[in-house]
Order: structure tokens, then sequence, then C-alpha cells
């Protein structure tokens, strides 16, 4: 009776009105947290592209390992205030990425994190990943 009492709860809580955070709202931005904890062990004095990075949570993580310049590109970006970082090593593109103009070999580390599942043409996907990822570089 108790654990359907505590789920009875975790569904109301889950319908909580927009001001609160929803309980999968909160687990999902903790595991984005994780991701770009371990993103930021490779990322000191680096470029990095963040596809589909939102508003730039976690980025405080990444920008402790002193990366160059970190560029997110997402197309629901849609709107200045809410965006999360000021930085200016941080820029923020309301595009999407499959339509991207960056230059060839321009990225030392590409993340895509908890993205590519919105993402529907992976093979141009991976495609544009190899194109503008410098050669001896990675993609988390």
């Amino acid at each position: 009776m108790e654990i359907r009492k505590n789920l009875a709860k975790k569904i109301i809580i889950d319908r909580a009105p927009k001001k609160q955070e929803s309980l999968i709202s909160s687990i999902a931005k903790k595991r984005s947290i994780e991701n770009y904890l371990f993103a930021s062990r490779y990322i000191k004095g680096k470029n990095v592209l963040d596809i589909g990075g939102s508003v730039g949570i976690g980025y405080d993580l990444l920008l402790k390992q002193n990366p160059k310049k970190i560029i997110c590109i997402d197309p629901f970006i849609d709107s200045e205030k809410k965006i999360l970082v000021k930085d200016k090593r941080v820029e923020f593109i309301a595009k999407d990425f499959l339509e991207n103009n960056f230059k060839s070999n321009s990225f030392d580390v590409i993340l895509c994190l908890g993205t590519i599942f919105y993402i529907k043409d992976h093979k141009k996907l991976f495609s544009e990943i190899k194109r503008i990822l410098k050669k001896k570089d990675f993609y988390l």
C-alpha cells in the first residue's frame, strides 16, 4: 500500500503547475548535468560544438575546464532571456544542426548528449559531424 501512495505522490508531482519542476523534468536535468560532467574531462582548450544544448544546462561544468569556445546549436532556442550562461566563450545559435554552415575541420570536440533521438536523418548527422570535426579529435 505504501508503494502505491508513493507512486501516486510522484504522479501528482509530475502533473504540477509549470512553475514547479516535475519529477520527469528533474530526472532529465540531473542526467543532463551528469553527461556534461563526463564531457568536461575532454574540453580543456578546445573548440566545442554542442548539438541540441538547449539553454546551457551544465555549461558551468564545461566552463570550469576552460574551453577555447563553446557553440551551442539548437533549433529550439527561442529567447535570450532563457539562456542560463552569459560568457564570452559561449555562443548560442538557433538553427537546425543539419542546416549548419560551419567550416570543415572546425571543432575539436562535438557533443550530442541526449539529442540523437530527435534527429531523423542519422546518415546526414554523422556525415556532418565527420566533416566539421578535426581529424584527430572526437565526438561524444
